[in-house]
Parts: structure tokens; C-alpha cells; sequence
């Protein structure tokens, strides 16, 4: 899949290497960077522990203090890897939201321990610190960092967006999301979002992307980069196995609608032959009963013939035995003449 990615300069790296493994190609443009707050007050005093929720917020955290024996409680694999990183010595990655990190302090410190220290931006919501006061604890939300957010797209990102070059956004944190919103919104181009899946870390990340319109937005179930590109793989998988089965579905009906278009033109083919073979039928009685008419005629008008020619033959035998009738009695009626002189003379 091809994935975007929007993470601080300082976290593409390892964001980038995460993507790649689960077989992904990423694309990084950053679009917030972070900035220490340089007049941030940091106490220590009575203190048991660090929470940091960000990468960003180990770094600030570590550039102010020199201690790492405090158990730091991470959000999920990118955050503890930077506190591995930076020296700490018990690093406890609650995999999770807010919530799951509060569920880690609450199992593991006593609110009667100390209090927590939470390395946040300047702008951090205080949810989590009023969880663990609502249990309890005692939080010192310090903002160590500002985050600075572009103020455009970058060209590159915009054309890619543009031009269909991404397949998904990974967004690991509100800020990250919050910014891609509003860039996205400000160049014009929240039409181009429709096709993308967005994949956010946690819960609380896709509540900025409720401004954009997305193809499906998933959530890791970890906060890390690698959690971040199973995730997105299996999206890919289901994806494919959804176009797959529409393909399928997809072919079936062409199979079953050729069939019925098959069957249709041979139904129309056998009217076609039986409405022929009914008029060829039809036609050929017609011509039977023309020809037995034609026939009757021949045979009337024969029969009317040879009743004429009998009736000539009766006339003509008739007329035959008259004249020979005639002659017989011309010829008696000479002989009585004869006599009858022959008679007188003697």
C-alpha cells in the first residue's frame, strides 16, 4: 500500500522503516515539527515518575532533566523506543489511549508515592491528568514543547493528493491529524480524501478527521509505527479480498446474466422456429386446400364436359336414328309408289 506520512522530522525514520516492513511504500512530508518551550517551569520535588504520550515530549523531557531511574509510562512502542533511546531505565509502554495509560499507573505506583510528572505540549488536553486525579495521583502537566504546524501543503503532497499517488495516511497523534485536516480543507483538496483509508494510532486521533471524508478510517491497535503498518496491511488484505469477492460476485453475474441472455435468445430462437414451422404448417394446408379446390374445380368442370359430350352423343344418336328412321319410311313410301305403278300398269 502506498502510505503518507506526516510525523516530526525527528520520528519519520523510524515511523518509515516500520511502514516499509509490513510491505508498505511511504511516503514522509512532515507537517509539525516540535519546539522546546524554553521558559517551562520543571519540578521534581516529591516526584515518583514521568508519563510522556509523544516521542517529542521524551525528548523535551530528557533535555530537561538528568534522571532516568523514574519509571516513564509511554502510550505505545514509539514513544518507549524514544525512552530506551534516551537513557531511561524502566520504560512501561501501555500499548493504549489515555485510559490505558492510567490503568498502568494505577497497577503499578501508589498515589501516595509521589507525584507524576507529564512531559506534554503546550497544548495538551488534560484528560489523562484528570483520569489519575480521579483515581487519585497528584499530575504535574508541564507543555515542554510547542508544536509548530505547517502552514500549506507541501507542493509535493498536494500533487500527490491530487493525483491519486497514495493509498492510505498513517496519523500518529491529534496534532498530526489535526494539522492534515486542516491543510487538506485550506488547499481544496477534501474531495481527494474519499479514496484514502486513514489509519490513526488511537481513537482520540481520527476525532480531527471528522472535517474529511475518507474511504474508511482503522485504528492500530498500538500506538507504534509497526502497530500502525499491520494495521494498514490488513486493510490492504481485506481490501483486496473485498475486491476480489466483487470481482467474483462481479463475474457470476456476468456468467448468469450471459446464461439468461444465452437461454433468452434461444427461447426467442425456438418461437422464431415454431411460429415458422406454424406458418410453413399453415401455408402448407392452404396450399392442400387450394390445390384440392383447384382439383374439385378440374373435376366439376370435367364432369360437366363429359355431361355435355353424353348429351351431344344422345343428340346425335337420336338425330342419327330419326334421319335413318326418316329414310327407312322414304324408302317403304317409294316402294308402295312403285307397286302401285306396276300395279296400275298391268
Amino acid at each position: 500500500m502506498r502510505v503518507l506520512i506526516t510525523r516530526p522530522a525527528a520520528d519519520t525514520a523510524a515511523a518509515h522503516a516500520a511502514l516499509t516492513a509490513a510491505g508498505h511504500t511511504v511516503t514522509a512530508h512532515p507537517l509539525t515539527e516540535s519546539e522546546p518551550v524554553a521558559d517551562a517551569s520543571l519540578n521534581l520535588a516529591a516526584a515518583q515518575g514521568f508519563i510522556a504520550t509523544d516521542p517529542d515530549g521524551v525528548r523535551a523531557l530528557a533535555d530537561r532533566v538528568g534522571v532516568r531511574t523514574f519509571p516513564i509510562y509511554c502510550d505505545g512502542p514509539a514513544t518507549a523506543a524514544a525512552a530506551h533511546a534516551a537513557g531511561f531505565k524502566t520504560v512501561i509502554n501501555a500499548d493504549g489511549d489515555a485510559a490505558a495509560i492510567a490503568r498502568a499507573v494505577q497497577r503499578d505506583l501508589k498515589p501516595t508515592g509521589g507525584a507524576l510528572i507529564y512531559a506534554a505540549s503546550n497544548t495538551a488536553p488534560v484528560n489523562l491528568s484528570a483520569m489519575l486525579a480521579n483515581m487519585g495521583f497528584s499530575v504535574r502537566q508541564v507543555g515542554l514543547y510547542a508544536i509548530k504546524r505547517a502552514r500549506e501543503l507541501p507542493a509535493a503532497l498536494a500533487e500527490g493528493l491530487a493525483s491519486g499517488a497514495y493509498d492510505a495516511v498513517a496519523l500518529f497523534t491529534p496534532d498530526d491529524a489535526r494539522t492534515f485536516a486542516v491543510l487538506v480543507k485550506q488547499s481544496g483538496l477534501e474531495t481527494k480524501t474519499r479514496n484514502l483509508i486513514a489509519g490513526v494510532a488511537a481513537p482520540p486521533v481520527a476525532a480531527p478527521l471528522s472535517a474529511l471524508k475518507f474511504a474508511r478510517v482503522i485504528t492500530a491497535r498500538g500506538a507504534g509505527p509497526a502497530e500502525m503498518g499491520e494495521a494498514l496491511a490488513a486493510a490492504e488484505r481485506e481490501a483486496r479480498a473485498a475486491a476480489d469477492a466483487a470481482a467474483d460476485k462481479a463475474d457470476g453475474e456476468r456468467r448468469e446474466r450471459e446464461s439468461s441472455e444465452q437461454a433468452a435468445r434461444e427461447q426467442a430462437a425456438r418461437v422464431q422456429r415454431e411460429a415458422e414451422d406454424q406458418a410453413r404448417i399453415a401455408q402448407e394446408a392452404a396450399a392442400r386446400e387450394q390445390a384440392e379446390r383447384e382439383a374439385a374445380e378440374r373435376q366439376r368442370q370435367a364432369d360437366a364436359a363429359a355431361e355435355r359430350a353424353a348429351r351431344q352423343r344422345d343428340e346425335q344418336e337420336r338425330a342419327t336414328r330419326e334421319a335413318a328412321a326418316r329414310e327407312a319410311e322414304s324408302r317403304r313410301n317409294a316402294e308402295r309408289e312403285r307397286i302401285a305403278r306396276e300395279q296400275a300398269e298391268q
